[in-house]
C-alpha cells in the first residue's frame, strides 16, 4: 500500500508516524511545502519574548528522525492538483519550479492553513509580518530588537499572546480589532471586558470595531504608520497581522471533493474520510464535528490536528476508530490574566437557535488566608429545560482557569449543571476554596 501525505506539520507527520507504527510495510511519502517538518507555531510568541533561544525547539521531530522510520519526507514540495479518478497528485518542486506526478493508494490531505492578510499593502514596505512560520518567528524577533511602536491587527488568540510578548519586551503596543469583543469566537462580553480591563491597566491601546485601511512606509520603505477606517493614524515600526487563517485547499476542485462553503475547509466524517473514496484529511485544512453545535465547524487547533491524525492512521491501517467530536476547548494567558472556554459561547448558542440560559459568578481562586488570592470569574451556559451544560468560560489568575478541563469533561458526557454541584473537586487552601466557584455557579441554577 502506498500512502501519500500532503503536508508535514502536526496532522501530516502525526498521521505518518502513527501509520508507520501500525503498518511497518506501507510505503509512506510526505510532501511538505516548507523546508522543515513538524513545526509548532504555538511557540512563536514565547520565542519572540526570549523564553527560549533556539527556533529549532519549535520543530518537534527532524526529517532524519522520520527517515529512520522509513518515512520518505520530501521538503519544498507543494501539491498543485489531485486527480481523484486516477489517484494521482501533481507536485511542484519549489526550488526548481518543475512539476511531476505521483500515484497513491490512499491519500491524506494535511495541507494546513495560511494566515489571512490585509489587502492592498505595498509589498515593498518592510517590517510587516504574519505569525505562522519559523521564518516569521525569526524575523519578528529580530525586528523587535529595534522597534518601538508595535501594531497588532487582530485580537484573537495569537494576537493576544503577542500582546503579552511585546508588553514584556516593553514596546508601545496597539491592538486593532474589527469585532466588538476580544477573541470573539471563544468568549462572550463578560470575559472580553475582563481582558480589556487588563489591557487598560497595562496601558495597551485597543481599537475595537476598527480596520486598518492604509499602511504607510518611510523613506527606507519600512512601515511608519497605519491609518484606521475612522481616520486615526497610529505610529508603527512593526506591524503584525493576525486576523485568522484560510485553509490551504486552493488546489482542490470543490466540484470533486466537498468543501465547507465559506471557509473552504475539507469536510470530513468521524473517520476522517472525505467525500472521495480513499482520501482522508485532518488538521487546519479540515472541519471537525462540534459536539454541542452538532455540525461541522472550522476549529484550527493543534489538539484537534493530533487527534485526527491518529484516527485517520488507524482507519487507513484497517483498525476501527472514530473522532467523536470537539468542544473547542481553549486557554490563554494575557499578562496577569488568564481565560479559558469550552463548548458554545452565548452568542454561538443564540445563532444556533438553542433554548439556553446562563449564570455568572465572581468569586476567588483560593482561601483568603493564603497569600496572592485573586478574583475568579465563571460563566455557565446551559439548556433551559434539561439543564444540560452547553458551554463554560472562566477568567482569573494563578492558573485557576485550568478548572475548565473539568467543565469540558461534563459537557463531553452530556452532563447537567446539577452534576457540577457534587463534583469531587480537589481542595487545599493554596489552590481552591472548600466550596469552589464551580459549585457556587451550579447552585445558582434553579431546579
Amino acid at each position: 500500500m502506498k500512502v501519500i501525505v500532503l503536508g508535514g506539520s502536526a496532522a501530516g507527520m502525526g498521521f505518518a508516524a502513527k501509520l508507520r507504527r501500525n503498518d511497518p510495510q506501507a510505503e509512506i511519502v510526505v510532501y511538505q511545502k516548507s523546508s522543515y517538518p513538524s513545526f509548532g507555531a504555538c511557540g512563536i510568541p514565547y520565542f519572540i519574548s526570549d523564553q527560549f533561544q533556539d527556533p529549532n525547539q519549535m520543530i518537534a521531530r527532524t526529517v532524519e528522525k522520520f527517515q529512520e522510520q522509513n518515512i520518505n519526507v520530501k521538503l519544498n514540495m507543494m501539491a498543485t492538483k489531485v486527480d481523484f479518478n486516477k489517484k494521482m497528485v501533481t507536485i511542484r518542486d519549489l526550488l526548481t519550479n518543475k512539476e511531476f506526478s505521483d500515484q497513491y493508494d490512499k491519500l491524506f490531505i494535511a495541507t494546513g492553513a495560511r494566515p489571512r492578510t490585509i489587502k492592498n499593502i505595498d509589498p515593498k514596505i518592510t517590517n510587516v509580518y504574519n505569525c505562522s512560520t519559523q521564518e516569521d518567528a525569526i524575523a519578528i524577533k529580530k525586528a523587535a530588537q529595534t522597534a518601538k511602536n508595535v501594531v497588532i491587527v487582530g485580537a484573537g488568540f495569537i494576537g493576544m499572546e503577542l500582546t503579552e510578548t511585546f508588553y514584556h519586551l516593553q514596546k508601545n503596543t496597539t491592538i486593532v480589532e474589527s469585532s466588538d469583543l476580544l477573541i470573539h469566537y471563544a468568549f462572550d462580553k463578560e470575559v472580553s471586558a475582563l481582558l480589556e480591563q487588563e489591557l487598560a491597566d497595562k496601558k495597551i491601546a485597543l481599537y475595537k470595531q476598527s480596520k486598518v485601511t492604509t499602511v504607510v512606509g518611510d523613506e527606507n520603505n519600512q512601515v511608519a504608520s497605519v491609518t484606521l477606517d475612522n481616520g486615526t493614524v497610529i505610529p508603527c515600526d512593526l506591524l503584525i497581522i493576525t486576523i485568522g487563517f484560510q485553509p490551504n485547499t486552493d488546489f482542490l476542485d470543490e466540484n470533486e471533493i466537498t468543501l465547507q462553503p465559506v471557509t473552504k475547509a475539507i469536510v470530513i466524517d468521524e473517520h476522517c474520510q472525505t467525500s472521495v473514496p480513499d482520501v482522508y484529511s485532518g488538521g487546519d485544512c479540515a472541519t471537525v464535528y462540534h459536539l454541542v453545535a452538532r455540525r461541522n465547524e472550522y476549529i484550527p487547533l493543534a489538539t484537534n490536528a493530533n487527534k485526527l491524525a491518529k484516527v485517520a492512521a488507524n482507519v487507513v491501517s484497517g483498525i476501527p476508530d472514530r473522532f467523536p467530536g470537539a468542544l473547542g476547548t481553549s486557554i490563554i494567558q494575557v499578562i496577569d490574566k488568564e481565560a479559558a472556554a469550552t463548548g458554545v459561547s452565548e452568542h454561538l448558542a443564540a445563532s444556533l437557535g438553542l433554548d439556553y440560559a446562563s449564570v455568572t459568578v465572581s468569586d476567588f481562586d483560593h482561601t483568603n488566608y493564603v497569600h496572592n488570592q485573586q478574583p475568579l470569574f465563571i460563566k455557565l451556559i446551559y439548556e433551559k429545560t434539561s439543564k444540560k451544560l452547553l458551554g463554560a468560560q472562566m477568567c482569573g489568575s494563578n492558573k485557576a482557569v485550568l478548572r475548565i478541563d473539568a467543565l469540558a469533561a461534563i459537557i463531553w458526557k452530556e452532563g447537567t449543571v446539577y452534576d457540577l454541584q457534587q463534583l469531587d473537586l480537589a481542595y487545599a487552601p493554596p489552590f481552591a476554596r472548600a466550596v469552589d466557584i464551580i459549585h457556587i455557579a451550579s447552585a445558582r441554577v434553579k431546579r
